[in-house]
């Protein structure tokens, strides 16, 4: 069963750096990659290896070139040394001719000396654990930030202010939500960010900071997050990040996912609001609340420390560069289907024997 585990750990590392390098070459050498393709290949990436090293360890999936074997030192099973036939009692055989007697003795030849046999290794039970306990540690942190998180938003209050609240549901009845959305604020926040829980909170600040078209456009923005459920996406991709902490490069995953989220809201909002100018000019205003403060974890920020704030004003200025023709959700489906199964198959895994 250990040796179980860990054959599907080490081959889940093995899929995931090659599914990660697949997905970035594909973004680097196509020209023009639309935003939702991007996006569709990095959340493929992301949890893309959890398939494919499930279906390689339970269908018996073999690459043209065979599996990697489990290191000597992690195998579990003893081996088994047969020991030395056991010895047969001598046989005394008496002939008898005329006057003469010959009496004859046969032993059974020497056994060759018993191999002592190879006690099971330990180093299996003693990665797993260490495996275990980076994973524990990881959620760990993630329940920490998730208790600050919640306290730092626990003196928030709704939004009741005119025009802003007036601006915000008429946002909410353009884009036909099913459910209603809570506009909340608080002066613990350097930024806007969107919630899990349907709710954008905005720094009490906006309110007054800003006008009423940069505050139509922050709005937009937000409420794009929730309509995408970008943040339930970061915390998905902040847990994988934590489980499968031995695979740095989920860090470098959850990053472009996150600034590929950004762009899209960004494109959302001044599609609404008729322009990219006046979120802009609140992408820069609110780029100096946020100044030398640290980001909000588990959240959508607006600006943080991370985003690419310079980019993103570049493209809302220049319509030209926002202007890429998008894939239809088949073709997406379609290249993120071939490209795992490839994965699947050609991706050699870490055999428990």
């Amino acid at each position: 069963m250990v040796a179980t585990i860990l054959s599907w750990v080490l081959t889940y590392a093995l899929h995931s750096t090659a599914l990660i390098v697949s997905v970035w070459l594909v973004c680097k050498l196509v020209p023009r990659l639309s935003l939702g393709a991007q996006e569709s290949l990095w959340k493929l990436a992301l949890g893309g290896a959890l398939l494919s090293s499930t279906a390689q360890l339970v269908t018996g999936i073999a690459p043209p070139w065979g599996h990697f074997g489990m290191p000597s030192a992690l195998q579990t099973e003893v081996d088994r040394v047969p020991g030395p036939p056991p010895l047969a009692s001598p046989r005394v055989i008496h002939h008898r001719a005329g006057e003469l007697t010959i009496t004859t003795t046969h032993e059974a030849a020497p056994g060759a000396p018993s191999t002592p046999q190879r006690s099971p290794s330990q180093w299996p039970w003693v990665l797993l654990g260490l495996v275990g306990l980076g994973s524990a540690f990881g959620l760990a942190r993630i329940g920490v930030a998730a208790w600050r998180l919640r306290k730092q938003l626990a003196t928030r209050r709704d939004v009741i202010e005119d025009p802003l609240l007036e601006t915000w549901l008429a946002l909410c009845n353009k884009a036909e939500l099913p459910k209603r959305v809570r506009l909340s604020c608080s002066t613990a926040l350097p930024s806007p960010v969107a919630l899990v829980r349907r709710e954008v909170c905005i720094p009490e600040r906006a309110i007054e900071g800003l006008s009423p078209r940069q505050q139509e456009s922050m709005l937009a923005h937000e409420l794009a997050h929730v309509l995408r459920r970008d943040p339930a996406w970061l915390v998905a991709s902040a847990v994988i990040e934590a489980v499968f902490f031995f695979q740095p490069l989920h860090h470098l995953v959850r990053r472009r996912i996150e600034e590929l989220a950004e762009y899209q809201c960004d494109d959302w909002a001044a599609r609404h609001s008729g322009t990219g100018v006046h979120l802009a000019k609140c992408l820069a205003e609110v780029a100096s609340w946020v100044e030398h403060q640290p980001s909000v974890p588990l959240v959508a920020n607006m600006a943080s420390s991370r985003s690419p704030i310079i980019r993103r004003i570049t493209r809302l200025l220049d319509e030209r560069r926002r202007k890429v023709a998008e894939l239809a959700p088949a073709w997406r489906l379609g290249g993120a289907v071939c490209l795992l199964v490839a994965i699947a198959w050609l991706a050699p895994g870490v055999a428990a024997t």
